[in-house]
């Protein structure tokens, strides 16, 4: 749940966040008086861990669980009768197996989405999955992001001059593009910049690394 805060609140927070007393030691906090996790001069990154922070501890506490389970939402009242309550559950059931059956004839297929995001919008990012946040021309841009992670989760950068694909076999690199390793490391091996990069200038012609289908390797 989320609840969006006046301008007087978020000025008393502020004020919290710079205080040296005890007592509010580790309730607020100021992020950008932190070192920033990734920063160039395109951008910078702040992260703020549980660990580090109290307050986090107690709003996040560690999952208990390695996986979550996404149960569909059903009625059961005390006026249904057995057999109303049978049926239901044998719909849910049969919707179930339609999912799963969805699922493992989409496995191996991929599809790349793109949206335009406004002030206010919220969307979520699956784990496993690639995301890349582009600036409108002549704007700048910023984001607060939530993570739930466990503890053997990480982050990997698939382009940037720091990307996992170098880490990669030649093999492994020809099987997820589909395209000569030799080829693969000519663009990976030469970017100048990573984890933020400026726009890229507008062309007529596609750059040599539109030839490589990222949704390959996931």
């Amino acid at each position: 749940m989320f609840h969006r805060a006046s301008q007087e609140q978020i000025r008393i927070l502020s004020q919290g966040a710079t205080t040296s007393s005890e007592e509010e030691k580790g309730f607020a906090f100021n992020l950008f008086a932190q070192k920033p996790k990734y920063s160039n001069q395109n951008g910078k990154f702040f992260k703020a861990c549980p660990r580090e922070f109290e307050l986090l501890r107690t709003w996040m506490p560690p999952p208990r669980n390695r996986y979550v389970e996404m149960v569909y939402p059903h009625l059961s009242k005390k006026n249904y009768q057995g057999e109303k309550e049978e049926e239901d559950e044998k719909a849910q059931r049969e919707m179930e197996e339609k999912i799963e059956e969805d699922e493992e004839k989409k496995a191996g297929e991929y599809s790349k989405s793109r949206f335009q995001l406004l002030a206010g919008d919220a969307f979520i990012v699956p784990a496993g999955h690639p995301v890349t946040y582009i600036a409108s021309e002549n704007q700048h841009w910023r984001f607060i992001s939530f993570g739930l992670y466990h503890q053997n989760n990480t982050r990997m950068f698939i382009a940037g001059k720091d990307n996992v694909v170098k880490q990669m076999e030649s093999v492994t690199k020809e099987l997820a593009f589909r395209v000569l390793s030799s080829l693969i490391d000519e663009i990976f091996n030469n970017l100048p910049a990573s984890y933020f990069v400026s726009r890229p200038e507008e062309s007529r012609g596609k750059p040599k690394a539109w030839i490589l289908d990222f949704p390959h390797l996931f």
